[in-house]
């Protein structure tokens, strides 16, 4: 299949050079809609202000064709495909093309093309231009119409509330209990005396999410401190007091993929003003070396961050926790006992937990099984939260493969030899154990780009990273020989104040 491997732009041309010489006609493709393009060997040519017979180029998404097929990039040419944008301003500036590049799930290239207004109100989050067709309007009318009423019954609801004992309010959106960080909060504070200690957990993906929301405004407006461990939408809306404190316990110890402001500019990422991200008063991190990257996700000066570590790990590493959770797992599965377990703990794909998928295919379960079988192994099966379909294991490979994706990563981690994750930050916590870590980027180079990632220390000095199956079975082959009896030999201890380092923080 030919590929681009040089894409630059000679004044409003856009040039793209490819690895063979261009046979037959190529096309400049929308949709249903194709132009033909000048080619010439192995160059294409395409002038956005003339595409075809004087026209200029119209907006939407595009593609090129060649004999057929979709012309796709090189890997070379994938991390640096946003260079190649180009903004084109007119009409005294108030105007603007707006040409950059993307690359589809099959690596074809696509070209995007916006024609946009300045915005002279750069920090309100309007909405009102956005929406098209009666539709359309009403939809963006009922975005800005919720948020005004939230606030106007926050507004009301402080004027009002009688200030009496400080109120604690642990809130995430994320599901109906506390999990990690803030359930092990949640649960110590439950005993100070003096304070009102309260939780607000909810899905915002669920039902009723309005009245769910209106219920969450009532508890933030009677609170003093909210204490939250993911984005929160509502604080995102809400003008909030400054006499109030968000203190933020980020669910992970870190994380690989970039999320918040480290993700602007891409799908999901942040409004460059309004985002809870913005409003956090405390962020608490579990090592020194992390603010960098949480100065960057929470777009948030150096001071807000408190080095007190992560309370879900308080106790973590302790030898009671280790061999109690231990003996409950082997009990509630006893051919786990005394095999050696490799742990698939991957994160998901796609944008937000709507979308959120993992592509198993990228699983040979009938070799996994093999290996398992001829060197005494269990594989053990961690999704991510977000990810709805279950792994589909066979009848027949039940006594070694096993879907555990209902049970805390953390508690299995106690029983794993070896982890094979990509992008997950479960491999923070198993860096404590200095067990073989292995990483298995099937998709690498379009993930990275899709979703830019933190480059971080090594985990473990026996790290790994392979980009294909084959590459996979070829580590856990070199890995077929480690000890059970080896799991707990050189893992770390840690501090185990952090749950009232963070309480003495919340009622400062």
């Amino acid at each position: 299949m030919n590929k681009i491997t040089k894409i630059y732009w000679s004044r409003v041309n856009l040039i793209l050079e490819t690895e063979d010489a261009v046979e037959g006609d190529v096309y400049f493709v929308k949709g249903d809609e194709k132009t033909l393009l000048k080619a010439e060997n192995n160059k294409i040519t395409l002038n956005v202000t003339n595409v075809s017979c004087g026209d200029m180029i119209e907006d939407g998404e595009f593609f090129f064709e060649a004999n057929g097929e979709k012309l796709t990039v090189c890997d070379a040419l994938i991390p640096e495909l946003d260079d190649f944008s180009r903004i084109f301003k007119y009409r005294k500036d108030f105007y603007a093309l707006l040409v950059d590049f993307g690359i589809d799930s099959e690596k074809g290239l696509v070209v995007s093309v916006d024609y946009m207004m300045k915005n002279r109100k750069y920090k309100k989050n309007s909405r009102m231009s956005e929406g098209k067709g009666v539709f359309g309007k009403i939809k963006t009318f009922v975005k800005i119409a919720v948020p005004f009423f939230l606030n106007v019954v926050y507004k009301i609801l402080r004027l009002i509330r009688q200030k009496k004992t400080k109120t604690v309010l642990f809130y995430s959106e994320n599901g109906n209990e506390p999990i990690g960080n803030l359930k092990f909060q949640y649960e110590y504070m439950q005993a100070f005396p003096d304070i009102v200690v309260r939780g607000n957990f909810f899905n915002l993906h669920g039902e009723n999410s309005l009245m769910k929301m209106v219920r969450a405004v009532v508890d933030i407006a009677f609170s003093d401190v909210i204490v939250v461990d993911n984005y929160v939408s509502v604080v995102n809306i809400l003008n909030l007091s400054k006499k109030q404190k968000i203190v933020q316990l980020w669910h992970a110890g870190v994380g690989f993929k970039a999320v918040g402001y480290a993700r602007f500019g891409k799908d999901g990422g942040a409004h460059p003003f309004k985002s809870s991200h913005r409003k956090y008063t405390v962020a608490i991190v579990d090592d020194e070396k992390l603010i960098d990257i949480y100065k960057e996700v929470f777009g948030a000066s150096e001071d807000i961050f408190k080095v007190y570590g992560m309370p879900r790990l308080q106790g973590y590493l302790s030898n009671e926790r280790i061999a109690e959770v231990t003996e409950e797992l082997y009990n509630e599965n006893p051919l786990l006992k005394g095999k050696k377990i490799i742990l698939f703990s991957p994160t998901y794909r796609g944008v937000t937990a709507d979308d959120a998928y993992y592509d198993y295919n990228n699983i040979n379960l009938d070799e996994i099984y093999s290996y398992c079988v001829r060197n005494d192994f269990c594989f053990v099966v961690k999704m991510h939260p977000f990810v709805k379909e279950k792994i589909n294991i066979p009848q027949g490979y039940s006594d070694r493969i096993f879907d555990y994706s209902h049970r805390d990563i953390n508690d299995l981690i106690y029983i794993a030899d070896i982890m094979v994750t990509d992008y997950s930050s479960c491999a923070y916590e198993f860096s404590f154990f200095n067990r073989p870590l292995v990483f298995y980027r099937f998709d690498k180079l379009f993930y990275e780009y899709e979703r830019p990632v933190h480059t971080l220390d090594a985990f473990s000095s026996q790290q790994y990273e392979t980009t294909s199956f084959k590459d996979l079975m070829t580590v856990l082959e070199c890995l077929k020989n480690i000890s059970v009896n080896d799991r707990f030999k050189a893992f770390i201890q840690r501090q185990n104040d952090s749950c009232k380092l963070i309480a003495d923080e919340i009622l400062r």
